[in-house]
């Protein structure tokens, strides 16, 4: 037993049922007295009629901690199906008055033991003792002259249930058009899970423009490529849907085309970078024949750098067997680079 953590001890201790097991545990060692006490001296103490003190005795000293709560039962003898007689004699009324005394001593009794115990300096740090108090009742006998009043039907039911049904019922002003019917379109195309999509939507600030909406999606996209791959894709995706929102508006004419709308240029590079980082190539050249080839020159900066890394080779391989055509001056440098 010395060698066992307490742990193993303390399940050791709850498996017995017996109290004689109990008892011989109680001397093995030191680590079994807690757990033992802790089963032999329960939380729950039920006090009935005048063995309060007797009962209350077993927790002295630093048992007393194992003690909460304390349930006090006052009994009084039955009323016998007899004829009761219409006045009670000196001795039934003096018989009836010590039963009285002595459960209302009793009770007294063992809320001071209770006290004397909690007032303890071995107890001092115990947790505060619950106690409750129950008192005898009987039915009153039936009497076929008297008929009793139901109060209950006569009052007008209190709970008023119309401004709950107002809550729910009443139509409210929904969200306006903006791009998180894009959003749920993507995801529904996508066929994502629904953890992905909960987490998803949690992303996006609502009431947005689409430019700044793009920009964001394409920032988080990057900020995911090493952490989570399959949430830099749905972020990715859902940027793709707000580009075509952007440059594809739905509310033209038929038959007209208006000016190409332009990204930013701090935008349309994380547009351009997150392209690139999910082999996307076809969007990456669309992005830039929407811009006239006139791209942000921080991005040709990230792109030497990125021509650099040896493992982008099969990358740039693919994207040119793809037939995409990339601005001049990006051949320019992965000639310089090879």
């Amino acid at each position: 037993m010395a060698v066992f953590p307490q742990e193993i001890i303390n399940l050791i201790v709850r498996q017995c049922d017996d109290y004689g097991t109990l008892w011989n545990l109680l001397t093995v060692s030191r680590a079994c007295q807690e757990p033992v006490e802790q089963r032999l001296w329960p939380d729950h103490v039920r006090i009935v009629d005048d063995d309060g003190v007797k009962v209350l005795r077993r927790y002295t000293g630093r048992r007393f901690r194992f003690l909460r709560r304390v349930t006090l039962e006052q009994d009084f003898p039955m009323l016998e199906d007899e004829d009761l007689s219409c006045r009670e004699t000196a001795d039934e009324v003096r018989e009836n008055d010590e039963l009285l005394t002595r459960r209302i001593a009793a009770v007294f009794t063992a809320i001071k033991a209770l006290e004397k115990g909690l007032n303890d300096e071995s107890a001092a740090q115990t947790m505060n003792v619950a106690l409750t108090i129950t008192t005898p009742r009987q039915w009153l006998p039936y009497f076929h002259s008297l008929e009793s009043i139901d109060i209950q039907d006569s009052l007008p039911f209190p709970f008023d249930s119309g401004p709950v049904l107002d809550h729910y019922a009443r139509p409210f002003e929904g969200p306006r058009r903006d791009s998180r019917h894009g959003f749920a379109r993507a995801v529904e195309e996508r066929g994502s899970s629904s953890s992905s999509l909960s987490s998803g939507i949690q992303l996006y600030p609502s009431l947005k423009t689409l430019p700044y909406l793009i920009g964001y999606c394409a920032r988080a996209s990057l900020s995911y490529v090493e952490s989570d791959g399959h949430r830099a894709t749905l972020l990715f995706y859902t940027m793709k849907e707000f580009c075509d929102d952007f440059w594809y508006p739905s509310n033209e004419r038929p038959g007209t085309r208006s000016k190409p709308k332009m990204i930013d240029g701090n935008d349309l590079e994380n547009v351009l970078r997150a392209a690139l980082e999910q082999g996307d190539y076809n969007f990456f050249n669309d992005a830039c024949m929407m811009h006239g080839d006139v791209l942000p020159p921080t991005f040709f900066t990230w792109a030497k750098n990125w021509l650099k890394d040896p493992n982008t080779d099969s990358d740039f391989d693919d994207f040119l067997k793809e037939g995409c055509v990339l601005n001049q001056r990006v051949y320019t440098w992965k000639k310089e680079t090879s």
